[in-house]
């Protein structure tokens, strides 16, 4: 399940209003004698329809970052092939033609990116089901009244939560350093549009352009570079940290 669903969901049962509405409606359906099964019905309606008013714009405020960046990113490299498509044929169309080749390769690399994100996500959201801090609270009260039969349990349950705790900790850290760098590259295609724009508007393509256009090459490189080494992390984030989440598991 979505996390974004899951948090709306906690967040309505917290307010406890859907819960109030749902028992008022219970205790006036049978006041005027309706029967019990039909009171019980129409409390659930009650309930239900305040937890889907509640939660469904909660989640549709909410769109994935991720997806904004891809989104951007295509229709900058939609852009850099008009432009390239546009400069006159000579060196200086043909360096274009390969910022747009070279960009477009960058698609499937922000793809990868991603699906890694989802990953992560949704090892997340195995974790977020628990209440970690609460948790742990509670077998630290248990531990300090505990016998010395009980100590080595509590103490491996405690341990276990800390486990958890460190594995939502990096994963978290490591999502943001790939949604910050997915946003860097959609930036940066939406930069190189520009710029690459003006470079063709103000020299007609011809002349000093071939050497601005051969920096812009340079940029995207750059941009290109800082993909695979953010695609190489997110592997071996999700390699170091999906073992230590099953072990939790089980």
């Amino acid at each position: 399940m979505d996390a974004r669903f899951v948090r709306a969901i906690r967040a309505e049962l917290r307010d406890r209003r859907g819960t109030v509405l749902g028992a008022l409606t219970l205790a006036g359906l049978l006041a005027v004698g309706a029967p019990v099964v039909l009171a019980l019905t129409g409390a659930l309606a009650v309930f239900g329809l305040r937890l889907v008013l509640a939660v469904v714009p909660a989640v549709r405020r909410s769109p994935r970052r991720t997806d904004e960046w891809s989104v951007r990113a295509e229709i900058a490299v939609r852009s850099l092939r008009q432009l390239s498509r546009r400069a006159k044929p000579g060196p200086v169309a043909e360096r274009c033609r390969s910022i747009a080749d070279g960009a477009s390769e960058t698609l499937g690399q922000l793809a990868e990116l991603a699906a890694h994100d989802a990953t992560v996500g949704a090892l997340l959201t195995d974790l977020e089901r628990v209440p970690l801090a609460e948790e742990r609270g509670a077998l630290e009260r248990e531990l300090r009244t505990a016998t010395s039969l009980d100590r080595a349990d509590l103490a491996r349950s405690l341990a276990t939560v800390d486990r958890q705790a460190a594995v939502r900790d990096q994963l978290i850290a490591g999502r943001r350093s790939l949604q910050r760098r997915m946003r860097t590259v959609a930036i940066g295609l939406e930069g190189l549009v520009a710029q690459l724009a003006q470079i063709l508007a103000l020299t007609g393509g011809i002349g000093s352009a071939d050497d601005r256009v051969a920096e812009l090459e340079g940029e995207l490189e750059a941009l290109r570079a800082g993909l695979d080494e953010t695609e190489a992390y997110g592997r071996l984030t999700i390699a170091s940290l999906a073992r230590p989440q099953e072990e939790v598991r089980t």
